[in-house]
């Protein structure tokens, strides 16, 4: 009989002392042979209690699975790279320490790469690990890769059933993710000087590789999203500015749609300046924000029924306008390099 892939869980943790032993105690449940993968923990210095928790975990195990912990301060593209380094197994699965994996995760993501010929990485769905208000409204904003939860502005859900694409970089993010190790060494691993956005980027050049890649709706992780408006934008600020950077370092990764939310704002900001000398340009203004508004209470409504929870009505566009503005004013400012940004080595 032939033994199953083995394969690499690679995590990258800054402080998650929090989320941390959910995530190893769902790694630990898989239903998957325990001596055919491995989970590598990569610290980016943290200062809780972090690397005590891995020690704790690899201790408990036993070697079945194997549990490793490494140091390596940097990007999370460097963190990321330093456990496929150190990865053994000929897949790499890659995740975050404040997620829960699902029993079937590693089966269904391997069977993704059954979907086609020349499949070079394979994703799942993120689904909010909680039901409560606020990480549902962040859910729904279509801004965390495949999920399930997510409320497109038209028509279905697309992550409802399985594709395979070779343009479409957002099949997976490193979330959840899993990646034929040959193919990342091939493509050079994951790009150490970005900000962010370091997962379809690496998905772009696998593409440009000659690769392609899946998604399998069975492949379920459950993600904490953020439990506040406040906390949601200062991530989407940090979204925004690290895919202007970059879009600087890598112009194919520019798209027209990346510039609509600054020019939304421009064109406000332009009217209201117009109608202290034109009239005219006030009433436009007004006729817009209403516009706006009305977009946005449809979208709560769309949420709402889509969920079948009326708290969704007014919190959903709430989050879909933080995210518009983040994307409006931090966008631009990366690109006219106004300011920097912290960069970050977890999600």
């Amino acid at each position: 009989m032939v033994p199953a892939p083995f394969v690499s869980v690679v995590i990258t943790v800054l402080n998650a002392e929090r989320y941390l032993p959910r995530c190893l105690d769902s790694l630990l449940a898989v239903a998957y042979p325990k001596d055919r993968y491995e989970v590598v923990i990569v610290d980016a210095q943290s200062k809780d209690r972090t690397p005590a928790i891995v020690q704790e975990y690899a201790a408990r195990t036993k070697g079945a699975p194997e549990v490793r912990l490494f140091a390596k301060p940097g990007s999370i593209g460097v963190g990321r790279n330093e456990g496929v380094r150190h990865a053994r197994g000929e897949f790499v699965a890659v995740t975050d320490g404040d997620m829960v994996v699902s029993q079937e995760w590693l089966r269904e993501l391997l069977a993704g790469f059954a979907l086609g010929e020349r499949i070079g990485a394979v994703g799942g769905p993120n689904n909010t690990a909680t039901r409560d208000v606020a990480s549902l409204s962040v859910a729904c904003i279509p801004v965390h890769g495949p999920t399930l939860d997510e409320v497109p502005l038209l028509g279905r859900n697309r992550y409802r059933a399985p594709f395979v694409s070779s343009t479409d970089w957002y099949t997976n993010v490193t979330r959840n993710s899993m990646y034929r190790k040959d193919v990342l060494d091939a493509v050079g691993g994951f790009a150490e000087e970005l900000i962010s956005t370091e997962d379809p980027e690496l998905n772009a050049r696998i593409h440009q590789a000659g690769w392609r890649t899946a998604y399998n709706p069975k492949a379920v992780v459950f993600h904490h999203h953020r439990g506040s408006l406040g906390a949601f934008y200062r991530q989407q600020r940090h979204y925004a500015y690290g895919h202007a950077d970059t879009t600087k370092k890598r112009p194919y990764m520019r798209k027209p749609k990346q510039f609509l939310p600054a020019a939304g704002l421009a064109l406000l900001v332009l009217l209201a300046l117009l109608g202290l000398a034109w009239r005219p340009a006030w009433v436009a203004l007004g006729v817009l924000l209403l516009l706006a508004l009305l977009g946005l209470l449809q979208y709560g409504l769309r949420a709402a029924l889509i969920h079948k929870d009326a708290r969704l009505v007014l919190s959903a566009p709430a989050s879909f306008a933080a995210w518009q503005l983040a994307w409006a004013i931090h966008y631009p400012r990366r690109l006219l390099q106004v300011g920097r940004e912290t960069v970050l080595t977890s999600d």
